[in-house]
């Protein structure tokens, strides 16, 4: 009976082990699929974290911020930028030069320089209070998905999302 037991703990542990290392899966080439519909294998956003040899780490991706006239998809791709990690997080700057690589999509295709100009001004006039603030994605488990939190220079944020794992090849997307 000790036996069982104490095989029983081993394997509590090993799983809690391996949901500790909240990265381990963007180590192993996945995608961070938030808000995800796995029956339709879209997601309200789609990243990818780049974890270095030297620990430093990059992240960026897809994200969808509106449907237009009831079927056009808009969303906001943002570029690779350096996070730091730390324990169940991923951290990094409020940088305005992230709104400004970024590239928004109308059905895939880039927006004129008009309407993209019009919302970068948007979004830095929203995020103009936060610039030079760390933001913090917090992930904690949650069965067999994650929640993810966010915190703004230490004090949480009152939004959060699901999100879990997907290969490359899996076939996910982002849309409503």
């Amino acid at each position: 009976m000790r036996r069982i037991i104490l095989c029983l703990s081993l394997l509590v542990l090993g799983a809690a082990a391996a949901r500790a290392d909240v990265l381990g899966e963007a180590r192993a080439g996945k995608l961070q699929c938030y808000e995800p519909d796995v029956q339709r294998k879209t997601c309200r956003g789609l990243f990818r974290t780049v974890v270095k040899p030297d620990g430093t780490a990059t992240s960026g991706g897809d994200v969808l911020l509106n449907v237009v006239n009831g079927n056009s998809v808009l969303i906001m791709r943002s570029p690779q930028s350096s996070v730091t990690i730390k324990g169940n997080m991923t951290c990094g700057p409020i940088r305005r030069s992230d709104i400004e690589d970024a590239e928004f999509l109308l059905d895939g295709k880039p927006v004129n320089a008009a309407s993209d100009r019009r919302m970068k001004d948007d979004m830095e006039a929203r995020q103009a209070a936060r610039g030079g603030q760390t933001e913090c994605s917090v992930f904690t488990p949650a069965g067999d998905t994650w929640v993810v939190t966010d915190t703004l220079d230490g004090k949480p944020q009152p939004n959060s999302a699901h999100m879990i794992w997907v290969g490359p090849a899996d076939g996910y997307k982002v849309a409503p």
